[in-house]
């Protein structure tokens, strides 16, 4: 080459370099700067500090997961075409069309701002030069929080930036924009894309978020230092603690009291930064801790549907380094006694239709309720009511309502039927109502819906039949029936053209059962729906195999029962509440539908009229689709082991009864608690228990409960008496005290609560025959059948005021003589009675014939008690007898014992000596016959104890009455019971029957009545026992024997009251 020819290209170079370098000086005078002048670093600062790193030599594709369901939401099918049938739990695939990223203009981002240089004849452009920025819009987070980050690709280069694409790297997470990274994009020369991303770190225990990223396009970018960047922030993880323990509050006294744990409960804790779960099950003591866990709000959960936290104590904080102390009472669940209903005001609407919701809450229990709210379309379906402006009375954030108990409160909210309602062909309302806020545990559920008219749609679809081997193929000229779900009335018909496709235009909007008739059915398991919407309905690809045949319905009605208990198990004390319901799923209507019981001894036991029409004459009418519901509450009747409801709805031509029945039944729970009983002597009259008047040794009788419990004993030094583990309910307390005199005047009650001790009181008084004293004595001992009895009543008063005397007497199983006409003012037909000064003593002779039937027993007696009243306990008694000797009679029997109680067998040839019943001696004797039997003959009338000589003892659990008796005119026959004992030698001779025994001076005497008059007024002395024979039984009985005739000697040997004997009189 010659130096000429290599000078022109020189000398124009070096032309070039000074036109370039005055440009230059000129451009920079006026401030501005060539766009390819920013990789220098010396440009206008960036407002957001940016890391750069430098990317992978290979950057590899994104490690970011592929998006849930709830970061990519399904795009619906395009109109004419069909949504194949896919498995349960396959997943949909992505978007296939991303969303465009934002695309900012220079002039719009002045930090991104591009100016190009003047043209210049012959000059390259500057490559094109990528760089990148991010940031986090803040330097620290809480744990777990969403991380919004700005991403910036800006060209600064003079060429267009082509295929560049976006990689991403670090520890976090996108949960929107991930789709911008599947694309590859362009950018002019000083042009800026800017990117807004939301992101959450992998590890939410992570103390710092780290967020990379880098860019390549198809050339290499002249300065990749800054084709990448890191947007970093803190992520403090502050820890605290949980101590706490779950308590019932028994007292109502709102704090945690010793005895009110909650052991073995299981429960849930939610919440705090980073979310933390933690499950755990309450200790002896019904504590829990939780030493370290992240700071936040938390909530408290139990898992047993049974009891609930106690509304406003669900939730609470944990603080950095602190330990939060909890005390968390239960509650029953607000479903216990909270009731609730929803009623829409019509059946159908129109589209934009106004609705009236009216719902009806019930109290059913026994206090107020308040801060009740309702959790209304948790789902948020648009087609679903619970959200307008007529809903604040019931809203979650608002004061709620307060119902007291017994109380009914009825909303009328006012709404309007939603677009999606009609678009879909049908509007709902489900609430859940409680009164603990968002936490709904434990909440009574409640729901309506109605159809929506006037939309219209078309229901599309084909038919694919996968045989057992080969190529599936499409089913030509096969019958698909449109069905509606509620009624399974038949829609529309059709059948399938050369394609398996099959076509229902201009069908009501709603979801419908498609039926395909013939052998097949679902290659899934599952029936086909279509879902007919008013804007858009999807396609249905119904995959089919082999299978029974499918036929068109049959056309009827067809009940369906379902029947539940409102709680899994029962106290007796429970009412248990039934909830039915009986939907008509046929086609046509049930008419004359009825309730038909089947009953059982465990039955709930209830009114049926609360059946309504289910009981009446006519029964219940229920269209097609129609459902009614029934709610039943009784009673559990007896001490059964579970509550039983059963027997079943009938409807004329019901399709299918096989699901009619009703058969329920749920554990009958005895509950059982404590109970402290205190008996004391109400020294001071003031009716309350002090301290030093416990009644020690007093015998006390418990019963009640259920099941039924009866207990018995005697109190402790202290007065006290205590009932550990006995069935919940209310108990009668009868307190008795053999040994010191006290007395109480009536019976007290005990109410057993669950879980509980109950302490009760019960006060005692001394009787009023410490002040006032009565007694009655006969002239003679013993009497003929025509004499006169001559009776003395002596009565005193050695209180400190004036008292009234009654007398109120009264027989037992021997003659006696009554208080008649003849007696004064101690008539018991009305007589006034006798007031008596403190300090005086009176005393009273009436003459009297013997009793009725005196003769024939042999005795008779006199037995009364004195005082203003005959209900008063603790009044002055006497009794007094006597005997009438002369008759005789005959009896027979035989001597049996009994190795059980109803096989008796003989006892042959004993020796049988009849002993008289009250001095012990021998009146009779007789050998029993090789059977048994026996006869005493001409025996004269009385009461005998038998003595069996021999291995026996005369067993007085058995027969009539504990003693043999003889009454002339009585029974002819008696067996006399024995059971093995010891030895029983023979007691002697025969002996002339007593004729006397009877007390001669058992009462006061002196100056007193005759005829009825008082004679007198002074009292006389003490008399002594003139009958050595009732004196020693009486002393074997242990009781006094002053004041004491025969009634009182039948009383203390037979051991049982008058009102026993009575039962087994036989004459």
């Amino acid at each position: 080459m010659s130096n000429g020819v290599a000078a022109r290209p020189r000398a124009a170079r070096q032309v070039l370099r000074t036109t370039t370098a005055a440009l230059l000086v000129a451009v920079l005078a006026f401030g501005a700067q060539p766009a390819w002048a920013d990789d220098t670093g010396t440009g206008a600062p960036a407002t957001t500090p940016v890391e750069t790193v430098a990317p992978p030599e290979n950057p590899a594709p994104s490690a970011e997961p592929e998006p849930s369901p709830e970061t990519n939401p399904e795009t619906n099918p395009a109109p004419g075409t069909t949504t194949p049938e896919t498995p349960a739990g396959t997943p949909e695939p992505p978007a296939a069309t991303p969303e465009a990223p934002v695309t900012e203009a220079p002039p719009a981002a002045p930090e991104a701002r591009t100016e190009k240089a003047p043209a210049q004849i012959g000059a390259q452009a500057a490559p094109a030069d990528l760089r990148v920025t991010a940031a986090f819009d803040r330097s620290e987070y809480l744990p777990g929080s969403l991380l919004p980050i700005t991403v910036t690709v800006e060209n600064v280069g003079g060429t267009t930036a082509e295929q560049v694409r976006i990689n991403r790297g670090g520890n976090v997470g996108l949960n929107s924009g991930w789709e911008l990274f599947n694309e590859t994009y362009t950018l002019a020369p000083g042009e800026v894309r800017r990117f807004d991303l939301v992101g959450r770190q992998y590890d939410q225990n992570g103390t710092q978020a780290e967020f990379f990223f880098y860019v390549n396009h198809s050339r290499p970018d002249p300065t990749p230092e800054d084709t990448s960047a890191k947007a970093t922030a803190s992520v403090p993880q502050r820890r605290g603690a949980i101590s706490g323990v779950l308590y019932t509050d028994v007292n109502a006294n709102g704090r945690f009291d010793a005895g009110e744990q909650r052991a073995g409960a299981e429960f849930r804790i939610g919440g705090g930064a980073p979310s933390t779960h933690l499950a755990a099950v309450t200790g002896a003591n019904g504590e829990f801790a939780f030493p370290d866990v992240p700071t936040g709000d938390y909530y408290f959960t139990l898992t047993d549907a049974t009891i609930v936290v106690r509304p406003g104590h669900s939730t609470f904080s944990v603080r950095e380094n602190a330990t939060t102390d909890l005390a968390i009472p239960t509650a029953r669940p607000v479903s216990d006694s909270l009731t609730a209903r929803i009623e829409l005001d019509r059946d159908t609407y129109g589209r934009g239709d106004p609705i009236t919701v009216k719902i009806t809450l019930t109290n059913t229990g026994t206090a107020t309720l308040t801060n009740v709210i309702a959790l209304c379309n948790q789902v948020g379906e648009d087609s679903t009511l619970g959200s307008g402006p007529g809903w604040a009375p019931l809203h979650p954030k608002g004061p709620g309502l307060t119902i007291a108990a017994g109380e009914s409160k009825v909303l009328e909210i006012a709404d309007v039927v939603p677009d999606a309602a009609y678009e879909a062909g049908s509007v709902h309302a489900y609430c859940n109502f409680g009164n603990n806020g968002i936490y709904d545990t434990g909440y009574v559920g409640a729901s309506d819906q109605a159809k929506v008219l006037g939309a219209r749609g078309s229901a599309r679809g084909d038919l694919t039949y996968y045989p057992p081997s080969g190529a599936p193929q499409k089913l030509a000229d096969v019958a698909v029936l449109l069905v509606d779900r509620s009624t399974k009335a038949v829609v529309a018909r059709t059948r399938s053209d050369v394609n398996g496709a099959w076509t229902f235009p201009d069908v009501p909007v709603g979801d419908y059962d498609v039926l395909v008739i013939g052998p097949y059915k679902s290659r899934y398991n599952h029936g086909f729906v279509a879902r007919v919407h008013a804007v858009n309905s999807p396609g249905l690809g119904c995959a089919l195999v082999d299978g029974p045949m499918v036929q068109e319905p049959p056309q009827g009605p067809n009940l369906s029962v379902t029947a539940s208990f409102d709680k899994a198990s029962y106290e007796l004390s429970d009412r248990p509440k039934v909830t039915v319901k009986v939907k008509n799923t046929g086609n046509a209507t049930a008419r004359y539908s009825r309730f038909e019981p089947q009953t059982s001894l465990s039955d709930l036991y209830y009114n049926r009229t609360q059946w309504g029409a289910f009981h009446d004459g006519g029964g219940a009418t229920l269209q097609p689709g129609e459902e009614q519901v029934v709610t039943l509450t009784g009673t559990i009747r007896g001490e059964p082991e579970s509550v039983r409801l059963k027997g079943r709805i009938t409807t004329s031509g019901d399709l299918d009864e096989s699901d009619n029945a009703i058969d329920l039944a749920a554990p009958v729970m005895p509950a059982t608690g404590d109970a402290v009983a205190q008996v004391y002597g109400d020294l001071d009259g003031d009716g309350a228990y002090d301290d030093g008047e416990g009644l020690s040794d007093v015998q006390i009788t418990i019963g009640g409960g259920r099941p039924y419990k009866l207990v018995t004993g005697r109190t402790d030094a202290s007065g006290r008496f205590r009932l550990d583990d006995v069935p919940t309910g209310k108990y009668t307390v009868r307190v008795h005290d053999d040994k010191t005199g006290w007395v109480r005047q009536d019976d007290g009650e005990l109410v057993v609560v669950a879980d509980q001790e109950t302490q009760a009181q019960y006060g005692m008084e001394r009787p009023l025959s410490d002040e006032l004293h009565a007694s009655v004595v006969f002239d003679r001992d013993t009497y003929g059948p025509d004499d006169q009895v001559v009776a003395t009543l002596t009565l005193s008063n050695s209180g400190s005021k004036k008292a009234l005397f009654k007398a109120f007497c009264g027989g037992g199983e021997i003659p006696a003589l009554m208080n008649d006409s003849g007696w004064g003012p101690f008539d018991s037909n009305g007589g006034a009675g006798v007031e008596l000064e403190a300090g005086e003593t009176r005393v009273f002779t009436y003459t009297v014939p013997l009793p009725n039937y005196a003769a024939d027993y042999g005795v008779f007696d006199m037995s009364c008690t004195f005082g203003p009243d005959r209900n008063i306990r603790g009044l002055p008694e006497t009794r007094e007898f006597a005997r009438v000797p002369g008759a005789v009679w005959t009896k027979s029997g035989r001597v049996i014992t009994r190795p059980t109680p109803y096989e008796p067998v003989p006892v042959p040839n004993v020796t049988i000596v009849l002993t008289d019943y009250f001095s012990k001696k021998p009146v009779a004797r007789t050998v029993a016959g090789p059977d048994g039997s026996f006869t005493f003959s001409n025996v004269p009338v009385g009461f005998y104890t038998p003595v069996i000589v021999g291995p026996w003892k005369f067993n007085v659990n058995w027969g009539p009455a504990p003693s043999f008796r003889v009454i002339r005119g009585g029974a002819t026959t008696g067996d006399i019971d024995v059971e093995p004992g010891p030895e029983v030698g023979d007691p002697g001779n025969w002996e002339e029957p007593p004729t006397g025994g009877g007390e001669t001076g058992g009462g006061e005497t002196g100056g007193g009545e005759t005829g009825g008059g008082e004679t007198g007024g002074t009292s006389g002395t003490s008399g002594t026992s003139g009958g050595s024979g009732a004196e020693e039984a009486l002393a074997a009985t242990g009781a006094s024997v002053v004041g004491l005739g025969l009634i009182g000697l039948l009383v203390l040997a037979f051991g049982v009251g008058t009102r026993v004997v009575g039962r087994r009189r036989t004459v």
